[in-house]
């Protein structure tokens, strides 16, 4: 029997308790540069805006590996990278902001591509300087779409936008078990749907990001495990949040959020 949720995250009435269980305070979610002056700050960005440029303005591979963090990781990740976030130029069109994550400065840029497209740049400050975070510029993702949705691949680091899901079919039919969430990425045709095991920290954490974010949409890493669904549909497990946001840091999310 098909069963469907009326409303996404049941009209988002769990809301306040969630948020009184797990509070979501700018200390906790992302470490914001407040001890730096408007001039520090934008010191900062003009520094990381020179490598951005850098970055985006050539396509030759050798080139960009020269601007970026963990190029081993990265080469090894190439060839599962878009042709466009391989090789695409572009150019700077607006900062996003300065903060700091985990300790690190970490700067944001919309880069402007042919074709009226846009990726967001994330650069992260090292101690050989800034550098870029070319996996999530790239939204990387360990298995493509195509093999998760048609179940080739089974498990997956993804990175996607995550917004409140109202769908509950088998094997995630009981709305007590599970909480649905959204995904939907440039990269996917469709929206798909996964799922979070109630009661878990994870889930409660994620439904509070959510909730949370501007249009009750945030942009996440997450590992999942794709489930048969009826008449062969894909639905998804979340098994692990990997970061909040597409770039990971030294240890996934989760670790800091069971130290709290």
């Amino acid at each position: 029997m098909i069963v469907a949720a009326v409303g996404a995250f049941a009209g988002l009435r769990y809301c306040r308790e969630v948020v009184r269980k797990v509070p979501l305070t700018a200390k906790v979610v992302r470490e914001r540069a407040q001890t730096l002056s408007v001039e520090e700050v934008e010191e900062k960005l003009k520094e990381a805006g020179l490598v951005a440029r850098q970055f985006v303005g050539t396509g030759e591979l050798d080139e960009r590996l020269g601007w970026v963090r963990n190029p081993a990781v990265v080469r090894a990740h190439l060839g599962e990278y878009s042709e466009e976030a391989r090789t695409s130029v572009g150019v700077v069109e607006r900062e996003q902001g300065y903060s700091l994550v985990g300790g690190h400065g970490r700067a944001g840029f919309v880069i402007a591509l042919p074709d009226e497209r846009y990726r967001l740049l994330e650069l992260i400050e090292t101690g050989g300087g800034w550098r870029v975070d070319w996996d999530s510029y790239a939204r990387y993702c360990s298995a493509s779409w195509q093999d998760l949705r048609n179940g080739t691949a089974e498990e997956a680091e993804v990175r996607v936008f995550v917004s409140p899901g109202s769908y509950y079919n088998p094997p995630f039919a009981e709305q007590s078990e599970w909480t649905c969430f959204q995904l939907t990425s440039p990269d996917l045709p469709h929206r798909v749907f996964a799922y979070g095991k109630i009661g878990t920290l994870r889930e409660a954490w994620m439904k509070a990001l959510v909730l949370g974010a501007p249009k009750y949409r945030q942009h996440m890493t997450l590992q999942v495990v794709g489930r048969e669904g009826l008449m062969g549909e894909r639905l998804f497990e979340i098994v692990r949040v990997r970061a909040i946001g597409w770039v990971r840091g030294d240890e996934d999310v989760e670790t800091e959020w069971r130290s709290k």
